[in-house]
C-alpha cells in the first residue's frame, strides 16, 4: 500500500500499522470516558485485522485520496490507479464489486 498508493499520492501521514503510527508526532489519540471523566488511552492493536481497521491517516492525506477517486484514478495529471474503472470499483459497495462482471457495473 505504501509504495503503490500512499507514496504516489503524497500521503506521508498515512500508516498501515500501529507501530508506525506510534513513531509519529502530532497525532490524535483515542479517549475513554470513566465515571464522568475523559482520559487519553492507548491505541488498540488492530494490526492483525488488516484492511478492516489498520489504516490511519490525516485529513490532508485523505483529501489526496478523495481527489484521486473523483478524478477516476488521476491526481495532478498523473494516473495513479490503472484505469477509471478501477477507481470506480474502489468506491463500489463490496458485494457489488465481487458479484458483477466489469461490463455490468455502474459507469
Amino acid at each position: 500500500m505504501t509504495t503503490r498508493v500512499f507514496q504516489p499520492l503524497g500521503m506521508s501521514r498515512t500508516f498501515t500499522s500501529r507501530k508506525l503510527l506510534a513513531q509519529t508526532q502530532n497525532v490524535a489519540v483515542p479517549h475513554v470516558r470513566v465515571n464522568d471523566e475523559t482520559f487519553a488511552t492507548e491505541f488498540a492493536d488492530q494490526d492483525n485485522i488488516g484492511p478492516a481497521a489498520a489504516i490511519c491517516s490525516s485529513v490532508g492525506d485523505l483529501s489526496q485520496w478523495l481527489l484521486t477517486m473523483v478524478n477516476e484514478g488521476r491526481l495532478h495529471d498523473n494516473q495513479i490507479l490503472k484505469s477509471g474503472a478501477r477507481a470506480r470499483d474502489a468506491q463500489a459497495p463490496y458485494p457489488d464489486a465481487i458479484r458483477r462482471p466489469e461490463h455490468e457495473r455502474r459507469t
